[in-house]
């Protein structure tokens, strides 16, 4: 079963899709399909961005529910604890003040874990490898180790996706054929990161005293 969020990110993808209804599959023939074709990869990126985005942020969110309401600790709350205390301590914290932190009250701690990597999400600018390890890896998922072939096929959709946000240019070098071949490919491999995601909210410890 696959999330809310992978049901409105097929939706968001049907909806994009309407911008190059009447581009040729094959070859832009005007420089308004060609436009049409940049602005459907542009829309297209922005969809996947955003359900990325979206997707590790709830699920960062339903960790600290289920350890606030339940004392639950799962691994996507072990993640992102980690990620905290990686952090703290690259920015000079002492690592006796943060297991004293710790120890004191999980709960707070893992609050502001919490809140330190939604302001990574607010920060993220893309779909590439780096990218997606900064927001999957705090709530406990290796992209590459969920489907390599996935991570390089957004790798190059973003690249992509640059080519066009960085500079305006009247080039036909693709077609609609092979965009929709490489957003229909993502859109079905993705489903694997929304499982990946989800299972992270398995349960690590219990009965744990919050």
């Amino acid at each position: 079963m696959v999330s809310k969020h992978y049901d409105n990110f097929v939706r968001n993808l049907k909806h994009a899709k309407k911008i190059v209804r009447a581009v040729n599959i094959h070859e832009c023939t005007t420089d308004l399909q060609h436009l049409k074709l940049q602005s459907y990869i542009l829309l297209t990126h922005a969809i996947f961005e955003e359900y990325v985005e979206d997707l590790c942020s709830h699920v960062a969110l339903e960790a600290r529910t289920v350890f606030a309401r339940e004392g639950r600790i799962t691994k996507a709350l072990v993640a992102l604890i980690a990620a905290q205390v990686l952090e703290a301590r690259a920015g000079g914290k002492g690592s006796r003040k943060i297991g004293s932190e710790l120890v004191r009250n999980l709960d707070e701690f893992s609050k502001q874990a919490y809140n330190s990597f939604i302001d990574v999400i607010k920060n993220n600018n893309g779909i590439k490898p780096d990218n997606l390890r900064t927001l999957f890896l705090p709530i406990g998922v290796d992209p590459f180790e969920v489907d390599t072939a996935l991570v390089n096929a957004m790798d190059a959709f973003g690249t992509k996706r640059g080519g066009i946000a960085h500079k305006f240019a009247i080039r036909r070098e693709n077609t609609l054929g092979d965009i929709q071949n490489d957003v229909d490919n993502i859109g079905r491999d993705i489903e694997s990161l929304d499982k990946a995601a989800y299972g992270t909210l398995s349960v690590a410890l219990s009965n744990i005293d919050a």
